[in-house]
């Protein structure tokens, strides 16, 4: 209810390096910042409200071999800081006396011991076996045990197989090949097992077989992709439409499922830089990176592994921004550097083309190679799944180009880009380079899957023609 002068200066002189304290002068302060009272020995605290410490309206002069020393604020408000920090209570009062985490001991779970070696000696079952001599009936007694027991004792080896396992279950190693684990008892691990087997299996043929009883090709293949996409789940990621789209363009599921595998593994190893760079352009002023797999935007390389592409699959993101004109007209370079086409009518009522830099990029794909020719799914999918990647105030065109514009643009686009990186660009050069590339870039052409009129003959329509998506 009351802060005394007396208290604070004792705890002032508990620091190290503060002998005396001369004045302290106690204040209180309106809801506007203006001092309403001071005390020089006690303050009483209004019920409900709590003492604080006012820093922007406190004075704080030192004083060294009697010479007096105003403090810097910014100094004095970081010193402050530290010692609140170095002074805070803590959640836990004593935090060493705490229980230590204790240390686990690895076990090796695809080492199995039988539950039957458990079992009292005089069942036979152990690892000694029976006893000699012993009857032909007592064996027999022992071996049908031995066999119930063989049962049980295969579901606990198979559940701690898969225990092991685990690690497989969510990895993105292209090499697992199963989800489910199977184990082969053998004589070394369970004794006398050898003639509850069928004769002539070898222990390879026997784990192929228990392999194909837990899991066949297809089970597999479903298994694996729901592991997948708890890892893509994990990151907000969906692989949903993409797989619809090849089940569609598919006759086989367990093939469709093979390649979503592949596919969402790509994606998962490539994820941690993706996700990083996902905003980051590319440097086209670096002369030893020029249209180099290691330089390319976020959002290229997002597109790629989204759209299951290879690396061998080229995919251009055309900023139009990069394209202005950086020549005016001179002696050397007679009109300046060529412009992009705009859109003007002859009314003049513009139709938004009148700029055609600014927030504006060019996608350009092979139209002819892969599954982007085999069907206008994949193609509606992939112009979909670049449209909601691309910023919204971005507008984008998106080109399936024939393979051999796709060739002739990429060269002229590196070769243009390779004058760009310079330090020091060469105008006519530079100039001379832009000019091909333009005209090339203003008759890119989207190129479609080829399509067959109705066969009046044996009616097969499932290669059809569809408006403006397939050509004859």
């Amino acid at each position: 209810t009351k802060v005394f002068t007396s208290d604070l200066i004792n705890i002032l002189m508990d620091i190290p390096g503060i002998t005396a304290v001369k004045n302290i002068s106690l204040g209180r302060y309106n809801a506007l910042g203006k001092l309403v009272e001071s005390q020089a020995w006690e303050l009483a605290i209004t019920p409900g409200y709590q003492a604080r410490f006012y820093t922007q309206a406190s004075k704080v002069l030192a004083f060294k071999n009697g010479l007096p020393f105003l403090p810097d604020a910014d100094e004095l408000n970081d010193t402050l800081l530290l010692w609140k920090g170095r002074n805070s209570q803590q959640k836990l009062v004593q935090p060493i006396n705490d229980l230590p985490v204790p240390t686990g001991q690895y076990v090796d779970l695809r080492t199995y011991y039988p539950l039957q070696y458990s079992l009292p000696e005089t069942y036979g079952v152990g690892p000694h076996g029976l006893p000699n001599p012993v009857t032909e009936e007592r064996k027999a007694q022992a071996r049908q045990l031995k066999a119930y027991l063989l049962i049980f004792e295969q579901l606990l080896a198979t559940y701690m197989q898969q225990l092991a396992h685990f690690r497989d279950l969510l990895s993105t190693d292209p090499a697992v090949q199963h989800t489910y684990f199977s184990y082969v008892f053998t004589i070394d691990t369970l004794l006398g097992v050898g003639d509850l087997y069928p004769e002539g299996l070898s222990e390879t043929a026997l784990s192929t077989e228990f392999q194909r009883l837990l899991e066949d090709e297809a089970g597999f293949a479903k298994r694996r992709n729901q592991f997948l996409d708890h890892l893509l789940s994990r990151f907000a990621e969906s692989f949903s439409d993409y797989a619809l789209m090849l089940y569609s363009a598919s006759a086989s599921r367990v093939r469709t499922d093979m390649e979503l595998i592949d596919d969402k593994i790509n994606f998962l190893k490539a994820l941690p830089e993706v996700s990083a760079k996902r905003g980051r352009a590319f440097n086209y002023k670096d002369e030893t990176a020029v249209c180099s797999d290691t330089n390319r935007t976020g959002l290229q390389e997002r597109i790629r592994v989204l759209l299951g592409l290879d690396a061998s699959e080229p995919v251009f993101v055309v900023e139009h921004i990069l394209l202005r004109p950086r020549n005016r007209p001179s002696a050397s370079i007679k009109d300046g550097d060529p412009m992009l086409s705009i859109c003007i009518p002859p009314n003049c009522h513009l139709c938004g083309e009148e700029d055609p830099y600014s927030f504006r990029i060019t996608v350009v794909l092979s139209g002819e190679e892969g599954i982007a020719n085999g069907g206008i799914a994949f193609r509606r999918f992939a112009e979909k799944t670049i449209r909601q990647e691309v910023p919204a105030h971005i507008g984008v065109k998106i080109c399936w180009v024939s393979g051999v514009q796709l060739t002739t643009f990429g060269t002229l686009w590196c070769d243009w880009l390779g004058e760009l990186s310079r330090s020091e660009p060469r105008p006519t050069v530079l100039n001379q380079k832009l000019k091909p590339l333009l005209d090339e870039f203003a008759i890119l052409k989207s190129v479609y899957p080829k399509a067959t009129l109705h066969d009046c003959v044996d009616g097969d329509d499932e290669n059809r023609v569809y408006l403006n998506q397939t050509v004859i």
